[in-house]
């Protein structure tokens, strides 16, 4: 059953067909689903808690990504908190199907820290970096954004230089790994769930 949930849509049903007009493929998502219903054994309060414990995550990891682009606590705690109490995020945390948002949030972000992280030198964090990847591209579409979330980590990181057309193409040369992603995201979407309507 575990090999299934990551070769259907996000909302196929029990006999194979497609109850949505566009075939999602969110194989993270069903298997958090997963393990929420053998861990409680289908118990709602379980799923709920698994929400909660994603939107602190998310809220944390936003609050570091902010500190290190605004390089300001000021700017940053008011995004967080514009991020954790805005009245648009409050179906994401309390509906258990609004999970997905929360998921991609956490795997893009936790690539940006894993990249901000690189001068380390340790080759734990592009590991990181790749694994988060896979992730978010595994919870939403909306994860088609994380080359340019990369982009804005190296500009950061690079301590936020004016953009000329040479700093910028440097910048993209910074995330080519990420926009080739993207490409053969998109390449392998359009082969297996492609986005258009069923007809319904």
């Amino acid at each position: 059953q575990l090999a299934q949930l990551f070769r259907q849509s996000f909302f196929e049903t029990g006999d194979g067909t497609a109850s949505n007009a566009v075939l999602y493929f969110r194989t993270l998502l069903h298997v958090s689903y997963a393990v929420d219903w053998h861990l409680g054994n289908g118990n709602p309060a379980v799923f709920h808690a698994a929400n909660l414990i994603l939107a602190m995550l998310a809220t944390g990891l936003v609050a570091d990504c902010l500190m290190r682009w605004t390089q300001t606590t000021y700017w940053a705690l008011l995004g967080t908190l514009v991020f954790a109490w805005h009245p648009s995020k409050a179906e994401s945390v309390a509906w258990i199907s609004g999970r997905t948002d929360l998921l991609a949030t956490v795997f893009i972000l936790l690539a940006c820290k894993a990249r901000s992280n690189w001068k380390l030198g340790s080759r734990l964090w592009p590991a990181i970096e790749l694994v988060a990847a896979i992730g978010a591209y595994a919870s939403k579409e909306t994860a088609i954004l994380l080359p340019l979330f990369i982009t804005v980590e190296c500009w950061a990181g690079s301590n936020r230089p004016a953009l000329d057309a040479k700093r910028f193409s440097a910048l993209l040369r910074s995330s080519r790994w990420h926009i080739v992603g993207a490409c053969l995201y998109l390449a392998l979407r359009s082969r297996l769930f492609p986005i258009v309507s069923l007809g319904h």
